[in-house]
């Protein structure tokens, strides 16, 4: 059988409520930090494609990962990684994040 996210990502997450903090005007969290993870299918860039970012540069990726349309969005330069199904790891900094109709993709 065929598994759509046979992969796992595992990214930083805060546990807790959000609180504003009227001395230095910020929002933070009470909980500590914490890892959560999610399904998902990691494919190399064997090609040596580039990917335009935000702001129109071109940057070289190692990794597409496709995660579940519901999946929590990623920021530019966060850190993650991803372990396939194999058992392998591999660390990459988010460049880019896009959520489609059917699912989101993530290049690192």
């Amino acid at each position: 059988m065929i598994r759509q996210y046979p992969d796992i990502i595992f990214y930083p997450s805060y546990e807790g409520e959000s609180e504003y903090d009227q001395a230095s005007g910020t929002w933070v969290t009470s909980g500590g930090p914490g890892t959560s993870s999610i399904g998902c299918r990691a494919e190399l860039n064997s090609k040596g494609e580039m990917v335009l970012s935000n702001d129109g540069t071109e940057l070289a990726y190692t990794f597409i990962v496709y995660l579940p349309a519901g999946s929590p969005g990623f920021e530019f330069g966060q850190e993650v990684y991803v372990v396939d199904q194999s058992g392998s790891k591999f660390t990459g900094t988010v460049k880019l994040f896009k959520r489609g109709q059917l699912n989101a993709r993530l290049w690192l």
